[in-house]
Order: C-alpha cells, then structure tokens, then sequence
C-alpha cells in the first residue's frame, strides 16, 4: 500500500488537509496506480511562494513560483520505497482556484493527480502527451468523484 506522508509550511490556516488527504487516498487506489510497490511512500509538503520561488529556481532555472513541482526518486528506504516527493504551493492554488472559478478543494484534487502522474513518469512536454496527460487527470477527477473543469496550458 502506499502511503503518504505530509508537511505543512508554516500556518496555513484554511488547507482542507483531511479533505485532500482523503481524496488522495483515492485517487491513489486508481488501478494505474496499482504498479506503485506495495510498501511505497510518497512525501508531501505544502509550501509558500517565497520556498515553491526558491526550489523552482533551483530545479527548473525559472525565478518565479508555480502551483506544484514533482520529484521523482524510487529510493529504497529500509522497509519501502520512496516514490517522490510532491511539493504544493498554497499561495500558487489559491491564486488558480479563484482564477479558474473552482474550489480551492478542486484545485489541490487536480494538482494531485497531476503529481501522482508524474510519478508514474508522464510529462507534458509535446502536444500529445500534453493531450494525453489531460485525459488521465479527467480520468483521476472522475474516480475522486470531484467536478473538472477544462484547464489551459501548465
């Protein structure tokens, strides 16, 4: 089973935390997610703009914030496997939920599906699998049972 294991920059005083971590438990239990080892983890940390500023500078060259950044690590631990690390920037998801009219709860759903498909090593880097990226995430929102709304670029 994978497990997920949390961090919270600072106060954050308005993260749904159980909602998402209940919401991430299902998405995980996704069978394309079923080739995850079993006693995998996956490390989450909730950040804000000046940290998610500071680690997309230094991962990606880019001096500005962004909603999420995936690491990928497969790392064997004593008694599992640390799949990666998703880092979510909650100034960056407040911004894009009021810019996409949807709930701040909908907004970390779809970041974590876009992450957990990082993980499983999908990318968005041509058209097609941009394209093909959005048709799984469509497909995780579903099965989260949370509305989607069609996004534009990343």
């Amino acid at each position: 089973m994978t497990s997920i294991d949390y961090s919270v920059d600072d106060a954050v005083p308005d993260l749904p935390l159980e909602y998402i971590a209940t919401k991430v438990d299902v998405l995980v239990s996704h069978p394309m997610f079923s080739q995850f080892p079993k006693e995998s983890v996956i490390s989450v940390a909730f950040v804000h703009d000046s940290t998610m500023t500071e680690l997309n500078h230094s991962y990606r060259g880019k001096n500005q914030s962004t909603d999420i950044l995936t690491f990928v690590y497969n790392e064997l631990l004593e008694n599992s496997i640390l799949l990666g690390e998703i880092i979510v920037c909650t100034d960056q998801a407040k911004r894009d939920a009021q810019e996409e009219h949807i709930s701040l709860e909908q907004e970390y759903v779809w970041l974590f599906s876009h992450g957990l498909l990082h993980l499983l090593g999908y990318d968005h880097e041509t058209d097609e699998e941009f394209q093909h990226m959005r048709k799984l995430e469509l497909e995780l929102m579903k099965y989260a049972d949370v509305n989607y709304i069609e996004r534009g670029d990343y």
